[in-house]
C-alpha cells in the first residue's frame, strides 16, 4: 500500500479526489476457504456465519433497545456483506478514483499470496 499512497499524494489528478488503494479484492467466504487451506483447523470454531435477517433482527433489537454501538455495529456488517458497500464497483459508482486503474504499473499481492505468508507463520 505505501507505494500507492506515495504516488497518490504527490499526483496532481488526485488532489482533492477520494482515491480507493487496494490488492486483491475478495469476499469473507474466499478468505475463510484460504485460511482453510493455509491453516488447517487453526481458526476452527471461530467463524460465525449470520444471514441477512439474522442482521436485519439485530439491527431491530439494537434500535429497540437503544444500543447504539450495536445498531452501528449492526449496520456496518449489513452495508459490506448484504449490501455489498465496500466493492471496487461501488466505489467507482461513487465516483472514486481507482488507484490500480491509475497506476497499472505498481505490484499488488493476490489474496493467496497474502494468505500463503500471513498462514506460514
Amino acid at each position: 500500500m505505501g507505494r500507492f499512497v506515495a504516488r497518490i499524494i504527490h499526483d496532481p489528478k488526485t488532489v482533492g479526489q477520494r482515491v480507493l488503494a487496494h490488492e486483491d479484492e475478495v469476499t469473507q467466504n474466499q478468505l475463510w476457504a484460504l485460511a482453510d487451506k493455509y491453516a488447517p483447523n487453526r481458526l476452527e470454531g471461530k467463524r460465525v456465519d449470520v444471514t441477512a435477517e439474522d442482521l436485519d433482527r439485530l439491527i431491530h433489537e439494537s434500535a429497540e433497545g437503544k444500543d447504539l454501538p450495536g445498531l452501528v455495529w449492526n449496520q456496518y456488517m449489513k452495508s459490506v456483506y448484504v449490501s455489498g458497500h465496500n466493492s471496487v464497483a461501488e466505489a467507482k459508482a461513487d465516483g472514486w478514483i481507482i488507484a490500480r486503474d491509475i497506476y497499472p504499473d505498481l505490484p499488488v499481492r493476490t489474496a493467496e499470496e497474502w494468505a500463503k505468508e500471513m498462514y506460514s507463520t
